[in-house]
């Protein structure tokens, strides 16, 4: 694997080859974008293409010498907190969705990086994954290093919300946007690295991470997400009224998501933000349905057609569009709970509305 395949993202990868390229190959990088779009990813290609000992014509790594193998190997053998199963002392990866960071371990670690020239690599490497979670004081410890840079070392900052980094360390950073992929992109990947899944499961997968790449290869994650959407169908557009029920499963759903351990969804609000996609999409299959589509909703989501109330299209249109106003409100950090029930409402009183 290289920068080159990076899905989609023409744009950020022609400039990671370009930085490659650069005889003053700057020190510190910000890789920016949504959850789960591949900036990790993108980051350890880039690593390597700075590293590598048989680069390409075009600079990119070549993926198999020693030191390309060397930071696939590191960054991608961890264990259930994030931490590295095989260190070394030329790589440093630090996540801090997993581990509770604190000044003494990113100093530690930064002074270990610092202290001595690279021992196998070009230049040492260090990625902080989800670096808008660090506190305050570890903050400023990685500005006081950008600010005195140690031309033998990288530092690779992933950020899913640049709006919480330090004002001061986003002006040191070279920023590349990951952005999400296209289907055909997704669809091509997800054939050539997970195989098996193939048919419906391919599809499926790719039309419910919604370009997010690092959804897609969590087949099992979409599967939850597309149960849980289909349970909150039934109870929204069930023959009979269950506002306890509403609020009871999205309690459930936000428990299990915060006892979760190995949370590859990304955070609560992205997680119902998929849900309510999916919702649409279980409204727009029903439009399918109702136009002479056999079976897509048993098929899809195990949905029988007898357990929704008869709508007519314009109002199954118009439910669309209040499932879209209410993925505005949660981007706008809308509480879950009241969100939910009032999408329950809204739809209750569309379904008894005359045409």
């Amino acid at each position: 694997m290289a920068v080159k395949d990076i899905a989609g993202n023409g744009l950020a990868k022609n400039t990671l080859l370009s930085y490659v390229k650069s005889p003053k190959t700057g020190t510190s990088y910000m890789f920016t974008g949504e959850e789960n779009t591949g900036k990790k990813y993108s980051a350890i290609q880039f690593a390597k293409a700075l590293n590598c000992e048989t680069p390409l014509p075009d600079s990119d790594s070549c993926g198999v010498c020693p030191n390309c193998r060397l930071i696939d190997r590191v960054f991608t053998e961890l264990d259930e907190e994030g931490m590295q199963l095989n260190p070394h002392p030329d790589v440093l990866y630090i996540n801090t969705e997993k581990v509770n960071i604190v000044i003494d371990m990113v100093l530690d670690k930064l002074q270990e990086i610092n202290a001595y020239r690279a021992i196998k690599l070009k230049k040492k490497i260090v990625i902080i994954n989800d670096a808008e979670k660090m506190n305050n004081v570890a903050s400023n410890a990685i500005l006081k290093e950008l600010e005195e840079p140690n031309e033998n070392a990288v530092i690779i900052l992933i950020v899913n919300n640049q709006e919480k980094m330090l004002p001061t360390i986003i002006s040191r950073c070279h920023r590349v946007e990951i952005k999400r992929a296209p289907v055909n992109e997704i669809r091509a990947k997800l054939k050539t690295v997970k195989p098996e899944l193939a048919g419906e499961k391919l599809e499926e997968a790719v039309m419910f991470c919604d370009g997010r790449i690092g959804d897609a290869f969590d087949y099992e994650g979409i599967k939850e997400k597309v149960a849980a959407a289909a349970s909150i169908a039934r109870i929204i557009s069930g023959k009979t009224d269950n506002i306890e029920g509403i609020f009871n499963k999205i309690q459930e759903l936000e428990t299990a998501k915060k006892a979760k351990k190995d949370d590859k969804d990304g955070s609560p609000k992205v997680f119902f933000l998929d849900i309510l996609k999916i919702l649409s999409y279980i409204y727009k299959d029903l439009l399918l349905a109702k136009a002479g589509v056999k079976d897509v909703m048993k098929q899809k989501y195990s949905i029988n057609s007898s357990e929704i109330r008869e709508l007519s299209e314009k109002k199954i249109v118009n439910i669309i569009g209040l499932i879209e106003s209410a993925q505005r409100d949660l981007l706008a950090n809308a509480n879950t709970g009241l969100l939910f029930s009032g999408l329950f409402f809204g739809i209750r009183k569309e379904g008894l509305r005359n045409d």
